[in-house]
């Protein structure tokens, strides 16, 4: 069992984001948590004591690393650049926290796709307000009404995906990066049209584009051409697909086995 000295909320900014995240993947996954104090010595990372070693997680999004810190460092948003650093892990991304409702939800509820309405329900702001704009533009123009872009609370949203057709995602720091929405609608087998996404998750594996998410253009311009040429018969495999990768990757008990396979 994993014994982790986890720091406590002292008014760090993304402590309901991230560090929540991380802990309650850890509560769930049968870690034995004890709160203590650490210096809050990054924006975008956290240390804590795991089995009495000291372990950093980095959830910055910009694919930044502390250059010359050799603790070992559970990296969100691993990809190629970080294999040269040695003390680097891939590690998932924020997906759900309410763990044992999720899971009961997602063993009830599958995918159906029995409804032509296509999704683009998220918010337009900072590094993605351009593209998301532009897609959500696009998309309404040629597919008018067929086209939701409303935004709902969570579980409203997870049900109208569970039923649309497909989800069109534009991720938000960057063009290439697999962000919350995307960990949610892959554990709901949800299919997903996206650009790519050549994140590393644990024990390194890779989503692959055409099995676990249907890849779109980097400027989307080939958009409505997927749309319309994609069958239903593919839609459920690779919403199949993407649950299955995220249930052998992303879960509580599969990162703390990460974590302890990595320790």
């Amino acid at each position: 069992m994993l014994n982790v000295k986890f720091p406590i909320n002292i008014g760090q900014r993304y402590f309901p984001i991230h560090f929540e995240y991380i802990l309650r993947v850890l509560f769930y996954g049968g870690a034995e948590v004890h709160p203590e104090r650490f210096a809050d010595f990054n924006t975008t990372k956290f240390l804590c004591k795991i089995n009495d070693r000291d372990v950093v997680f980095d959830f910055s999004d910009a694919g930044d690393y502390l250059d010359g810190d050799d603790r070992l460092t559970f990296k969100f948003h691993y990809t190629e650049q970080h294999k040269s650093v040695p003390n680097l892990r891939p590690f998932s991304p924020v997906s759900f926290y309410d763990w044992e409702w999720v899971l009961d939800f997602i063993q009830k509820e599958v995918y159906t796709g029995r409804e032509s309405v296509i999704l683009s329900n998220q918010k337009p702001y900072g590094n993605a307000l351009e593209r998301r704009t532009k897609v959500q533009a696009m998309l309404k123009q040629s597919l008018g009404d067929q086209v939701d872009i409303k935004i709902y609370d969570q579980k409203e949203y997870w049900n109208k995906c569970l039923n649309s057709r497909v989800s069109v995602l534009a991720p938000g720091n960057s063009n290439f990066m697999v962000d919350r929405a995307h960990m949610q609608l892959f554990g709901l087998g949800c299919p997903v049209i996206t650009t790519k996404l050549p994140e590393y998750f644990p024990f390194w594996k890779q989503l692959e584009e055409g099995k676990h998410y249907i890849k779109c253009a980097d400027d989307y311009s080939d958009l409505l051409s997927i749309i319309r040429n994609v069958k239903k018969e593919e839609l459920i495999e690779i919403g199949k697909n993407a649950q299955e990768f995220f249930f052998e990757t992303s879960t509580p008990t599969k990162l703390v086995e990460w974590i302890e396979q990595c320790l």
